[in-house]
């Protein structure tokens, strides 16, 4: 465990050397300790913004790029083209397909990301091939930051868009730096996926398309974010009814029932151990119950589980049948104590009543009207009396389905909000002022969770290594050492 001291003063170090950098003309180096140092808050979430990344940012933009805007006579904007920057690139989770689909119906979309994605993202190529929208490709491979930037400034010259909207992970220093270089230019839409942490380009964005409350109050409280700059546009899953459900990857008597989990394991760790002390307690109770968990990450808890209850507890990787599995599932545990808002809304449409034990706000949002829904529990005793019933009432659970399957936005009311981020003809869905949040909560959890093996495996990460290697020789040691360890006791354990 570490705490926000020792963060504090890792950040520390990297801002001094990003100083340095910029000094220096290092601009490159400059931009890779960004992006680390962005890794890293993202990593510990112990804020929300930093001014001193977005004014190194800034700075890195203006010094290799100039002043885009002194040459508004020279852009000449193409009202009926919009271009989608993707610095995921992946095809099934988050937020893509949908506003592909949305944003392809109203204007001519060119939907960039990176080029070794290219054969990962079938079905959003798919969607622009549709509407006749424009494909393009940046090579990431042993191409440096700058390079990967210039080829984005290459593609959004040959298009002009009117709008630039900007989908990436925390640390992308490259789509940063674009939403710096063509401020008063383009329109920049900046859809915020990730509204629990850290993230840069707070100081560069003309619209922070939230997808719930939560995320909107923290954007304006916390990154200081004008509230006339915030808008909320409520997600819903994609879902591909039409898919085989693959089966289970375990045998299943009829008389037996399923309830599922998944998602990233780091968001079942911390918390007083609550989340496995549920499934523990679920199994224990209900000897006829199977629990399977769809994820990967740190499974120690999940082992120690499987050993206790042999053949009534998996561990399986993510499946592209997600919804075929959650209409077999009896229930939806959702992780704890960190939550995750798709899977509660595929769990809904699919008819598996998601269940939580709430630990703060983080949970709230991702239904309609979720507080009056009763899936949020505020004790263990409470959410295994819901799970009882859901469990032994045939008639109860029938009801809480149909319930579930109406509490997810439609695929209409997403569109409409959509088109109206284009048309601004009324305020009704500006960002109004809500009473102060409390996250405090909710940050240290990720503390909580964390080593300084894990902040120091950041250092080794491939896209890093080529200056943390010479500026912090020990961390990488570090980091080298811990990830050699971790795979050593996986081969030791199979």
């Amino acid at each position: 465990m570490i705490n926000e001291e020792y963060v504090y003063k890792v950040v520390s170090k990297i801002k001094k050397d990003i100083s340095k950098c910029l000094l220096h003309q290092k601009l490159e180096n400059a931009l890779t300790l960004v992006s680390l140092c962005a890794r890293v808050l993202y990593t510990t979430a112990i804020y929300y913004k930093d001014d001193d990344l977005e004014s190194a940012m800034q700075q890195v933009a203006l010094s290799l790029w100039g002043d885009f805007s002194e040459n508004r006579d020279e852009y000449k904007c193409n009202g009926d083209v919009i271009l989608f920057y993707d610095g995921f690139g992946l095809n099934e989770r988050g937020l893509a397909q949908i506003y592909l689909d949305a944003l392809c119906k109203e204007k001519k979309v060119v939907y960039v990301t990176y080029s070794d994605r290219k054969d990962l993202i079938p079905d959003i190529e798919q969607i622009v091939a549709r509407y006749n929208g424009e494909l393009r490709y940046i090579r990431r491979k042993n191409q440096s930051f700058i390079k990967q930037t210039k080829e984005l400034i290459n593609i959004i010259d040959s298009f002009c868009p009117e709008g630039f909207f900007y989908y990436s992970t925390p640390d992308d220093v490259v789509g940063t730096q674009i939403l710096y270089i063509y401020a008063g230019l383009i329109k920049r839409y900046f859809i915020n996926l990730t509204d629990h942490s850290f993230w840069i380009g707070v100081g560069a964005l003309d619209k922070c398309i939230e997808f719930r409350e939560y995320g909107a109050r923290v954007s304006h409280e916390y990154r200081d974010i004008p509230k006339e700059k915030i808008t909320i546009v409520p997600m819903y899953p994609k879902i591909h009814e039409e898919r085989e459900f693959l089966g289970f990857p375990f045998e299943k008597r009829a008389d037996q029932k399923v309830f599922f989990s998944g998602g990233a394991l780091y968001k079942t760790l911390g918390g007083a151990n609550k989340y496995y002390e549920i499934v523990d307690h679920i199994l224990e109770v209900h000897q006829d119950t199977i629990f399977w968990y769809a994820g990967s990450g740190d499974d120690s808890q999940m082992q120690l589980l499987m050993n206790k209850y042999p053949n009534r507890v998996f561990l399986s990787a993510e499946r592209s049948d997600l919804f075929q599995i959650l209409e077999r599932c009896e229930f939806y545990l959702s992780t704890y104590p960190i939550s995750g808002g798709l899977m509660f809304q595929y769990a809904a449409l699919a008819g598996c009543v998601p269940v939580t034990l709430k630990k703060d706000e983080d949970s709230e949002g991702f239904l309609i009207k979720q507080e009056t829904l009763g899936i949020e529990f505020n004790d263990t005793y409470l959410l295994y009396e819901e799970v009882n019933r859901l469990l032994d009432d045939c008639d109860y659970h029938k009801q809480r389905s149909v319930i579930m399957k109406k509490s997810v936005v439609t695929e209409d009311a997403f569109e409409k909000e959509v088109k109206q981020l284009f048309e601004e003809t009324s305020d009704d869905w500006i960002f109004p002022i809500y009473e102060h949040i409390d996250t405090e909560s909710f940050r240290n959890e990720y503390l909580n969770r964390l080593t300084k093996n894990d902040l120091d495996r950041i250092f080794v990460a491939k896209k890093y290594r080529k200056v943390t290697l010479t500026r912090y020789p020990l961390k990488f040691l570090m980091g080298s050492t811990s990830i050699a360890w971790k795979m050593f006791a996986r081969f030791f354990k199979k």
